[in-house]
């Protein structure tokens, strides 16, 4: 038994591999964040699919007499063959973290798999498998209407899932004692690695959406700061005052390295001194349009040693759905330009549009309140 756990602990680490390398992905934080749609339940069930089918090819061969044939890719078994797999960590937390139609659809097409392989417990395997997709989905949806998608209740969620899914073998196959014996060798080390796999990943989801929400806090924390510190600016108009003291204001608490605001195609304020006129035709663009421009590639003399390496975002300034000026924000390369920072920009163009509107619906309101004063 000591044996055929080793061998699955090193076989379960590349799916946890796969399952850090899975966070990267946009996708991630749309399951995470929001209800998938149809495009997204078909990508998640795909990948949490995969994940089964690779642990169903990186399994440990065994047969009812305990003998372990320890092969790295087992396509098909013999008749009086069986495995001990890691395919239950994909579908568990697919149901999780997915829903029901993520767990039913990843146990699918992991525990179609199964059956392909053969085996004489290739027909319980199957349907273990979509059991324990099935309830892993409804479990994952009743955790996420309360809020309790940690790492904790999902590993024992997955723990139970597992005895119900070994339980089920000899029930449900046509060779109950056969099966009770070899369940009685592999049932212990399936149940404690796919348990700890269920655990890792569920750790590493947690901790990539702690650090999302950090993000977020930050973000919302710079853009109260910077509205706080630009509102009674900006409710005084546009002009070269009001948008050199906000620019600062900007630059100061936002990892942008350079900021800049135009009224119309004039530049009102730079913090770099000037830009170069390259960037008026982009300007014109959002003007015209009323909306973003990203260029992630330009010459610039403001960074001589990146030339060709910096980037920008340019944003609308609107009163009243009109376009009344720009904010620019400078990037020394690329990379800085992360989908963080073009939030924050967007979020800002917003804000500040919001400000000068405000500030010109209080200058016509003190307009026509004077017009109204008794002569």
């Amino acid at each position: 038994m000591w044996d055929l756990l080793s061998q699955m602990l090193s076989r379960m680490t590349l799916i946890i591999t796969i399952a850090f390398l899975f966070t990267r992905l946009p996708i991630f934080r749309q399951m995470i964040y929001r209800d998938l749609n149809i495009k997204g339940s078909f990508v998640m069930i795909m990948l949490f699919g995969l994940f089964g089918v690779i642990g169903n090819y990186t399994a440990i061969v065994v047969n009812p007499d305990a003998h372990v044939i320890s092969n790295l890719w087992n396509p098909e078994l013999q008749m009086d063959n069986a495995i001990a797999d890691t395919r239950n960590i994909g579908i568990i937390i697919g149901g999780l973290v997915g829903g029901p139609i993520v767990g039913l659809g990843s146990a699918l097409i992991a525990g179609g798999h199964r059956l392909f392989m053969g085996g004489f417990i290739s027909n319980a395997s199957f349907i273990a498998s979509l059991v324990g997709g099935g309830l892993a989905g409804l479990f994952g949806r009743k955790l996420r209407g309360i809020g309790l998608i940690r790492p904790l209740p999902m590993f024992l969620i997955g723990l139970l899932i597992l005895i119900i899914q070994i339980l089920l073998i000899p029930l449900i196959t046509s060779q109950h004692m056969t099966a009770f014996h070899l369940i009685s060798y592999t049932g212990i080390p399936i149940i404690v690695i796919n348990s700890i796999g269920i655990w890792i990943c569920a750790m590493i989801f947690y901790s990539v959406i702690q650090a999302e929400e950090r993000t977020r806090a930050n973000q919302t924390a710079t853009a109260l700061s910077i509205a706080d510190r630009t509102l009674s600016l900006f409710r005084q108009g546009l002009n070269e005052s009001t948008a050199s003291k906000a620019a600062n204001v900007i630059q100061q608490l936002t990892n942008v390295d350079h900021v800049a605001i135009t009224r119309g195609i004039r530049e009102l304020a730079h913090t770099s001194g000037s830009s170069n006129p390259s960037e008026l035709k982009y300007r014109e663009q959002v003007i015209q349009t009323g909306k973003m421009k990203i260029v992630r590639s330009y010459t610039n003399a403001l960074y001589p040693r990146n030339a060709n390496k910096a980037a920008f975002i340019v944003l609308p300034l609107l009163v009243k759905d009109k376009t009344i000026g720009t904010l620019t924000f400078y990037f020394r390369h690329p990379f800085l330009m992360t989908s963080v920072e073009r939030e924050m920009a967007e979020g800002l163009s917003n804000l500040f549009s919001s400000q000068l509107e405000l500030g010109e619906v209080e200058r016509l309101n003190a307009i026509i309140s004077y017009c109204k004063m008794p002569k």
